[in-house]
């Protein structure tokens, strides 16, 4: 899972991205945050993230964001990936808009409001009306339906809290 990390550092370092309004960009650390939070748990989330956020547009931002996206998905994960049919994609929609409506985008506001001087509220107002959120949530809901849907064994969260992995 420290591949994805690298990939995602490796995607920003080389600015492959397509910047949308600054500091903002359209990238794959969105999806690979969440994929890496399931599949590798919350230790590997935390290194995916540090590794994917130093590379950024806003690494005081991009660490702390990417590291809490993939360590608090990857609290829900085992619970999504147990349901069977839509349920599991319902519960995936669901805890993915309240994590980026609740916890991640105000925090990420409040970040880049102390490193950019604007107000909360104009920031909120680019994250929200120009789409980068709602273009950030879908692109992590369906790489993650995606990766269960064709890839089920690679994305199975077999990870254990104190680390590790679960033996079979």
């Amino acid at each position: 899972m420290a591949a994805l990390g690298g990939l995602g550092f490796a995607y920003c370092a080389l600015g492959l991205y397509i910047p949308i309004v600054p500091p903002f960009i359209v990238d794959i650390r969105e999806p690979l945050a969440v994929i890496i939070g399931m599949a590798a748990g919350p230790w590997g989330a935390l290194i995916g993230g540090l590794l994917m956020g130093i590379s950024g547009t806003t690494p005081l931002g991009g660490v702390p964001y990417y590291m809490m996206l993939g360590f608090l998905f990857s609290i829900f994960s085992k619970k999504i990936y147990a349901l069977k049919g839509w349920k599991r994609y319902a519960l995936l929609s669901i805890v993915i808009i309240a994590l980026n409506v609740f916890i991640l985008a105000p925090w990420l506001g409040l970040a880049l409001t102390l490193i950019y001087g604007m107000t909360f509220y104009d920031w909120m107002v680019i994250m929200w009306g120009v789409g980068v959120f709602p273009m950030y949530i879908v692109e992590e809901i369906l790489a993650c339906a995606i990766a269960m849907k064709f890839a089920p064994e690679f994305i199975k969260p077999r990870w254990l809290w104190s680390g590790g992995e679960k033996v079979e």
